[in-house]
């Protein structure tokens, strides 16, 4: 049902504009992020109309289809990639807002891919495998603390009450999502520096303790996070001029992690920050 209503509101009979989103640098200049103004509509019209019952049916569908990716049997992987993206953007908000704790170390949901020709161009349903140092092999993860399920068996290793949880708490962030994406259409909001808040997004996340959120963030930045200490993870964010290069240099992409991380950028200034000045 939810894919009809989709085709129905966003059929491309012609190509949608590119959509314009405005941000500034360290020096206060005005720059221009382009947004492929169908994969806007996408995403906007799924944070519309979705509903808990209707977010369920998209999540298993999804979960489904990766595990016919895995085998080479996704025949519209455009359409799976979509998804991915869809649910990387409410899973990053969610994770930065604490709300998975039982995911303890572990990045989550989704993987971000590591970059090809020098850009990250896609988010995949993580299938938790791991590179065996002592073997050098390929397999599925333990799930022990140092090496934490993720994706799919991050979820069924869940509780039916946590399975519930994650279903919930990404629900509760489509209607951020959809009032971020309004506030952007009516120009409601302050200019701010992507890559200054988010180092202020890793702040939080650091001092909250919030180790999942974290390890999901490091994927933006980085391509082999997991050959990384915790720390050095948590230290990827430090350095300003490191972040705004990979930003500049294309290795985030505009439709991708630039997308992602605006639209993360966005809710944390209005909803995690500005909450934490109030409650002083």
């Amino acid at each position: 049902m939810l894919e009809e209503e989709i085709k129905s509101e966003n059929t491309p009979i012609k190509r949608s504009l590119s959509i314009q989103l405005t941000y500034i640098d360290k020096l206060n200049n005005d720059k221009i992020l382009p947004i492929n103004g169908n994969f806007w509509n996408y995403v906007d019209v799924l944070s519309k109309k979705m509903n808990i019952n209707k977010l369920r049916g998209f999540f298993y569908q999804t979960m489904i289809i990766s595990d016919k990716f895995k085998i080479k049997e996704v025949t519209n992987p455009f359409d799976y990639f979509r998804r991915c993206q869809f649910v990387a953007i409410i899973h990053g908000m969610a994770l930065i807002s604490g709300y998975f704790p039982y995911f303890n170390s572990s990045s989550g949901l989704i993987k971000i891919g590591p970059s090809k020709d020098l850009k990250k161009n896609c988010t995949i349903i993580d299938d938790s495998t791991v590179l065996d140092k002592d073997s050098n092999v390929i397999r599925d993860s333990n799930g022990e603390l140092l090496e934490p399920h993720r994706g799919f068996k991050l979820y069924n290793s869940m509780n039916s009450l946590q399975q519930q949880d994650i279903l919930f708490k990404l629900d509760s962030m489509l209607k951020e999502l959809s009032n971020i994406l309004f506030k952007i259409k009516k120009s409601e909001y302050e200019k701010f520096d992507p890559i200054d808040v988010l180092q202020k997004i890793a702040k939080h996340c650091n001092d909250n303790k919030y180790q999942s959120a974290l390890n999901y963030l490091s994927m933006e930045v980085h391509d082999t996070p997991y050959l990384l200490t915790q720390d050095q993870r948590n230290n990827l964010f430090d350095d300003y001029d490191s972040l705004n290069n990979l930003w500049e240099s294309g290795f985030i992409t505009d439709n991708h992690g630039k997308f992602r991380i605006y639209i993360m950028c966005v809710y944390f200034l209005n909803s995690i920050e500005k909450n934490k000045m109030i409650s002083k």
